[in-house]
């Protein structure tokens, strides 16, 4: 199944191996384009103390190299592996996954991947000894993504911090697994975290408010009215969305594309800036909450035609929406060991 992906900020255990405590891309790090069926690995450990877990989101920063992709759509195949002690990652079996997720590229924020969909048998993953190493895969070709996503300014990918200690993280490619230190020192920016164990609770934790509890427990997201209800071609614009039952951390896609600077102004009101990639034509908005409630406005938004934009990343973006449709219900296995 294909998951969305949303970029809320979350209190609890965290395992990181990255010392990137902003969250912002910046020149000492590096940006790693990878290809399939290559795959970024980091591995994670807990304090004994700590366990057991119920891990149920994982933490990815896709950055692109100058900001000029932010924004734009794209797929990463995610899963999860519990290592036995002296146990290297491999191929050999996942405990949660792999699973497709829907993310939008972004230079100043991590993307939260919630693990849990109960609604299709998605449960938080149980950590109670050992080692966890995180899986994030380029998707197939056949799904009609595909990384690098470049153009004549940019390249997007997972990102890699120069500043971390190196071990416990690898790169998946034909050959077989080799360590990241062999290519450079540092860590992809991968975490894995434990929340409460679903997503309700984690809104009610974020917002902490009696409002939000009622929301997320009793009510059904509804979009009623966007506005502005258009653009021209290639020319982002600011929205409002009105409706009920918005959750904090709540995603908006238009036209199969992610909105950028997703802000949640009550369970009645979103806002949110439009993709530049939309093509002229009209489009649903689609608004997703992180406990997996969802609504879909039908053609509410209208892009004229008479692009003004510049070449680069919206040509990519337009890419991933003429694919959209082609994206498989579930990830692909990699290549069996």
């Amino acid at each position: 199944m294909l998951l969305l992906a949303a970029t809320i900020a979350h209190a609890g255990l965290v395992l990181r191996n990255d010392t990137n405590t902003t969250d912002s891309y910046d020149n000492a790090d590096q940006v790693a384009w990878l290809a399939y069926p290559e795959c970024a690995v980091s591995v994670l450990e807990a304090d004994a103390g700590d366990l057991p877990a119920q891990l149920d989101r994982v933490y990815v920063y896709f950055g692109s190299n100058t900001g000029n992709q932010d924004g734009d759509a794209t797929m990463m195949d995610v899963s999860l592996q519990v290592l036995d002690e002296g146990e290297d990652p491999s191929l050999a079996h996942m405990e949660w996954g792999p699973e497709a997720f829907y993310v939008s590229v972004s230079s100043t924020s991590i993307a939260e991947l919630s693990l849990v969909d109960t609604e299709n048998g998605l449960e938080p993953l149980a950590y109670t000894a050992g080692r966890v190493a995180v899986w994030v895969c380029a998707p197939d070709p056949s799904t009609g993504e595909e990384w690098p996503r470049t153009s004549d300014r940019d390249t997007s990918g997972v990102v890699v911090d120069t500043e971390s200690p190196s071990a416990g993280n690898f790169v998946y490619l034909d050959t077989g697994l080799i360590p990241l230190s062999r290519y450079v020192s540092g860590s992809w920016i991968i975490r894995a975290a434990e929340g409460a164990g679903d997503a309700d609770t984690d809104t009610d934790t974020d917002t902490d408010t009696d409002t939000d509890t009622d929301t997320d427990t009793d009510a059904s997201v509804a979009i009623t009215s966007i506005t502005p209800n258009g653009a021209a071609e290639g020319a982002p614009v600011d929205i409002a969305i009105l409706g009920t039952g918005f959750q904090q951390g709540a995603t908006v896609f238009i036209g199969g594309l992610a909105a950028s600077n997703v802000a949640f102004s009550g369970d009645t009101a979103l806002s949110a800036t439009s993709p530049s990639a939309l093509p002229a034509g009209t489009h649903d908005i689609v608004v997703t909450n992180p406990d997996g409630s969802t609504d879909t406005l039908e053609g509410a938004f209208t892009v004229s035609g008479g692009c003004g934009c510049a070449t680069g990343g919206g040509a990519v973006g337009a890419g991933v929406l003429a694919a959209a449709g082609a994206l498989l219900a579930r990830a692909r296995r990699r290549r069996p060991v």
